[in-house]
């Protein structure tokens, strides 16, 4: 346990200056007022740096807890990324911290079974965001030794990634008048998106509009089809809330919330 707390501890603080950056410093900016998003990309050597910025609109805690739950248990809620084919838990899943094996096929047909650690909090001090989220491919090995275990090897034909940095804040949007009742959930994500170093040099080949629509377009197809996923999925995401590993977690959030 201690040694959770201090991984989840070391990471938050790493993560505090690059979950500050917006999605207007970086070199492709886009917003969509209807979509109640904005959106920013940076090429580098190995791919490019994307942060994202969407305000979710909800009538109650129930359903606010049921878009935090699509971030938190998001590696086992298979549908909600195209590109996710299967996923599985390894080792012990603890209220705020937890291990994913997942199967991937992205868009280029590249197959990936890829390994995960994610750890949240909350953040209430912190003006980036009351909740925090992270995902990182690094020390794995380290958390399944700790549990007297190893990490399986990659399914056939398929690469692991070992450069996995996600981080994620999500801030309670208030009634001015009744600071119990949230209107919206603001979450923010900051990755770093590594496709290859064929995809990364067809990339840099583009135009400004071109990189926009190559990332904008699946980007706001995604934000788009949110909502009606997360309404056709509420009894799934129900049952994450009220009864998942996590389900501690979503408590405190609640009373958070609740003030």
């Amino acid at each position: 346990m201690v040694d959770q707390v201090l991984r989840t501890a070391e990471r938050y603080k790493g993560s505090l200056e690059i979950i500050r950056t917006l999605p207007a410093d970086l070199q492709i900016y886009s917003q969509s007022a209807p979509l109640r998003m904005e959106w920013g990309a940076q090429l580098h050597d190995h791919g490019f740096k994307l942060v994202v910025k969407v305000d979710w609109l909800v009538d109650c805690v129930d359903a606010l807890l049921r878009y935090l739950s699509l971030y938190v248990d998001k590696d086992t809620t298979v549908g909600w990324d195209p590109e996710m084919k299967s996923a599985r838990a390894l080792g012990v899943q603890r209220p705020t911290e937890a291990m994913w094996q997942t199967i991937k096929v992205d868009a280029l047909g590249v197959k990936l079974d890829d390994v995960t650690i994610m750890s949240w909090l909350l953040a209430p001090d912190e003006s980036v965001g009351d909740i925090w989220i992270s995902e990182s491919s690094q020390n794995c090995d380290l958390v399944m030794r700790e549990q007297n275990s190893s990490l399986p090897p990659p399914a056939d034909g398929h690469a692991r990634s070992t450069d996995i940095s996600k981080y994620t804040t999500l801030t309670v949007l208030r009634d001015t008048g009744d600071a119990s009742k949230p209107l919206g959930l603001r979450v923010k994500l900051v990755m770093d998106i590594n496709p290859g170093s064929l995809t990364t040099k067809i990339m840099k080949l583009l135009p400004s509009w071109g990189l926009r629509r190559a990332i904008g377009g699946p980007l706001e197809g995604g934000i788009r089809s949110t909502p009606a996923y997360v309404k056709l999925k509420e009894a799934m995401l129900d049952q994450h809330v009220k009864s998942g590993p996590s389900a501690p977690f979503y408590d405190c959030v609640r009373r958070h919330i609740s003030g």
